[in-house]
């Protein structure tokens, strides 16, 4: 009984099990499993909630986060558990036919539909930087990331529809008094199965990264020659900031004192939001990429190998990383979000943002005077309360998605 249905197959395939763990083996797993396992759990329902509860982080990006953290909970839930279980009582299948099936089911919705995530966020990200206003229908595409995930998700419960009817529940070769939860067909068919995971390996590994490496690299040339454009026009629009205004960044804002002056100084600082988030996406894929490329590497030789690599530590090693892919994302959005910080304080009582919808809010004037507007604050006005921020840092903040 292992925690991957694909390690499963392999082992099986060669009449090769290992009954009784070693000791520290099981130590050393146990530890790190469980840990992975709480801090997983506890960090991706944290990201939910945070998000679902938090307006300013209703925006394409975080959207498609939550997808990540939905799919990155399955995985924890369906792998770890059971994976603790045969560590402590031995390789055997104990939950019979329908736990065999949805284990594997949920095992690969849940690694599908947060690769397919990934891919969403990426395109979303080139759009915003890479994609003129005149592209109508790509915008429109991504326009409600909503339907967007709906749609993956939709296409990643068909796409693992079948392994419901694929998986069987038999003796083990070696000790018929062990039932397995093994392929259907892989013992009669070999080549489907290195059909199946192959295409799993192109549409759900391959293919998001080589879309991430494309867009993330159009999206960095982008920003190099926004960088350089930025500075030629500053140095020949001094003295016509409307025109650069205009030019650069029409800002349709409603608020009187954001001047076209203001809003030219405050560019740089516009993008720099962007860019944060940019570089946290990155990690996430760069995390995506390691951690996978072990499993994903020793599956496919197994595949094709007369003889697998099954080495012990080598395998837990490699569905290590995959777990902790699926528990690391919250602790990189924390570390490399700022807005998503402030959102975890301000849920858990300890910020300082305004709180509740009945509470008024007030602007200061250029002469010193002061208006105060009822109901909830607009979100240029939407900052914490113990900031110092100006007017450029206010306006910077309506950018933030």
């Amino acid at each position: 009984m292992d925690s991957d249905p694909d390690v499963n197959d392999t082992m099986s395939a060669t009449s090769v099990w290992i009954f009784e763990y070693p000791l520290h083996y099981r130590v050393i797993a146990s530890i790190l499993h469980t840990l992975i396992f709480v801090f997983g759990v506890v960090g991706n329902i944290v990201v939910i909630t945070v998000v679902t509860r938090t307006r300013s982080l209703h925006g394409p990006t975080f959207t498609y986060l939550v997808s990540v953290a939905c799919a990155d909970l399955m995985v924890l839930i369906a792998c770890i558990p059971e994976a603790l279980l045969e560590h402590h009582i031995g390789a055997g299948w104990i939950f019979g036919q329908v736990g065999c099936s949805c284990f594997i089911f949920i095992t690969f919705l849940g690694i599908n539909a947060g690769s397919l995530s990934i891919l969403a966020f990426t395109l979303e990200q080139y759009v915003t930087f890479c994609i003129g206003k005149q592209e109508k229908m790509l915008r429109r595409m991504l326009a409600c990331p909503i339907r967007v995930v709906a749609v993956l998700w939709l296409f990643a419960i068909l796409y693992c529809a079948p392994w419901m009817g694929l998986t069987e529940v038999r003796p083990d070769v070696d000790d018929p008094d062990r039932n397995q939860c093994e392929m259907r067909l892989f013992p009669k068919h070999p080549h489907l199965f290195q059909t199946l995971f192959g295409m799993d390996l192109v549409l759900f590994y391959a293919l998001p990264l080589v879309v991430a490496a494309t867009c993330y690299t159009k999206i960095g040339l982008s920003l190099r020659d926004r960088g350089a454009y930025w500075r030629a026009s500053n140095a020949g629009a001094r003295g016509s900031f409307v025109e650069y205004a205009q030019l650069q960044l029409p800002l349709q804002t409603g608020v009187p004192w954001a001047n076209k002056r203001t809003v030219t100084l405050a560019q740089p600082k516009l993008i720099a939001p962007k860019k944060q988030t940019l570089r946290m996406l990155i990690v996430v894929v760069i995390v995506f990429a390691v951690t996978w490329l072990p499993f994903r590497g020793v599956l496919i030789y197994n595949s094709f190998a007369n003889t697998p690599f099954l080495d012990l530590w080598f395998l837990f090693f490699a569905k290590t990383l995959i777990y902790l892919n699926s528990a690391i994302n919250p602790i990189i959005y924390s570390a490399m979000s700022a807005r998503f910080r402030l959102a975890v304080r301000r849920l858990i009582g300890k910020g300082c943002y305004t709180a509740g919808s009945s509470l008024s809010y007030s602007r200061s004037g250029s002469g010193g005077s002061s208006r105060t507007y009822p109901g909830t604050p607009p979100r240029l006005f939407r900052r914490p309360l113990c900031s110092d921020s100006s007017h450029t840092t206010a306006i910077a903040s309506a950018f933030l998605e």
